[in-house]
Formats: structure tokens, sequence, C-alpha cells
């Protein structure tokens, strides 16, 4: 079994935790949150998870893919686990949490554990470099909304 690399980035928030973990759990929300998620469909699951297909523009044009979706037990927020990968990956867990700093601030961080084929170095940097491109405008997306649609006041 190959090991498991993990990549995290984090962005101050001046809104509430609260807030900010609402905008993040709904992920029909997602298109009007986030500029590169075209749709997100719920799909039938257990009551403890919600499975989700998110349609979301990438470097290959539209992409879509099929998550579980659970609330981790320890912080605000959601995880979400691809059911089927695409290549160099063979699995991947997004894990959103957001920490308050405040009572009209927050940390929110996003932490990608992911295995790729063999664990070849090269497909691990090319993740790390996507993950901070794709994480880069996630945070700077969740925080001019948070901030700019009166969650800090």
């Amino acid at each position: 079994m190959s090991a498991s690399s993990t990549v995290r980035y984090a962005a101050s928030v001046a809104a509430p935790a609260g807030a900010v973990a609402g905008l993040l759990c709904d992920l029909t929300s997602w298109p009007l949150l986030f500029q590169r998620v075209e749709r997100v469909d719920p799909l039938p699951g257990r009551p403890s998870e919600l499975l989700a297909r998110i349609w979301v523009h990438d470097r290959s044009g539209l992409s879509d893919f099929t998550c579980r979706c659970t609330a981790p037990q320890d912080a605000a927020g959601i995880t979400l686990s691809l059911v089927v990968t695409r290549p160099p990956l063979t699995e991947l867990d997004v894990r959103w949490t957001v920490q308050p700093r405040g009572p009209l601030t927050s940390l929110v961080e996003v932490a990608y554990v992911f295995r790729v084929i063999g664990d070849a170095p090269e497909a691990v940097r090319r993740a790390e470099l996507e993950f901070a491109r794709i994480s880069d405008w996630d945070l700077r997306s969740i925080r001019e909304i948070a901030e700019l649609n009166g969650f800090s006041s």
C-alpha cells in the first residue's frame, strides 16, 4: 500500500466560524461560493453521509466526480472523499475545517489527503501544485463571500 501525502492551506476570515461553516456545508450553494463549481447534485445515501456529484471546471474542461460527504467529529466543516479517483490519484479526501479565532474571526483550513500511483515523487509534486492553485482560489472566494456579504458584522 502506498503512503498518503497531506498538504494544508489556511486563511483567516473576518466572519464568525458558524457562518463560514454554514457556507461550506451547504453543498448546493457551492456554485455561488466557488467559481470553478458548475453544479452539485445530491445523490441518495445513508443518513450519516451525503453522496454528491460535483461538476467542476478544470484544465480538461467540465468534469464531474462523485464524493462521500461527512461532517468531522472534532470540528465544524465537511470532508469530501472521492468515491472514484482519476490517475495519478488513487485516493483523495478534501477536509474543510473552520475554527473560531474570536467572535467575528475564523480560520478556514483545507487539507488534501491523497495517494498517487506507485508513490511517484513527480506525481505527488504535480498534485501538490494543483491543490495549491485550487485552494488559493477557493480560500479567496470563501473570504470574499463571507466578508463582503455581511457575515462579519
